[in-house]
């Protein structure tokens, strides 16, 4: 794991923790966050800006990389492009915002009721 990610991941933990999410909900959000970064680090130039916005009921962790979109299918022998697919299982929503010189990746985790 890099430096970036192992950073991003430490920081989505007690984002995470602070709003109240149970230790499930922690680890999914950090595995997400986890491989968008890693993704930003890998197809985009210079370093990743993460952010996060906390809500009411829900934490989005914003990650934003410049550098045009790369956007492929599964690889032949299935080790590369599972990073979508990883991520949206391990959150409520993902949203995918792609622009000429940079992609934002929103990951939304809801708070469960206790």
């Amino acid at each position: 794991m890099s430096g970036s990610a192992s950073v991003a991941r430490a920081m989505v933990r007690q984002a995470a923790r602070d709003m109240g999410l149970d230790d499930r909900s922690v680890f999914e959000v950090m595995v997400a966050a986890t491989e968008a970064v890693a993704n930003a680090v890998e197809h985009g130039s210079g370093q990743p800006i993460l952010l996060f916005r906390p809500g009411r009921r829900r934490l989005v962790v914003e990650v934003v990389n410049s550098g045009p979109p790369v956007c492929g299918a599964l690889s032949q022998d299935g080790e590369r492009g599972r990073g979508l697919p990883l991520m949206a299982a391990t959150v409520d929503s993902l949203e995918l915002h792609p622009t000429h010189d940079a992609t934002r990746v929103l990951l939304h985790k809801r708070l469960r009721a206790a």
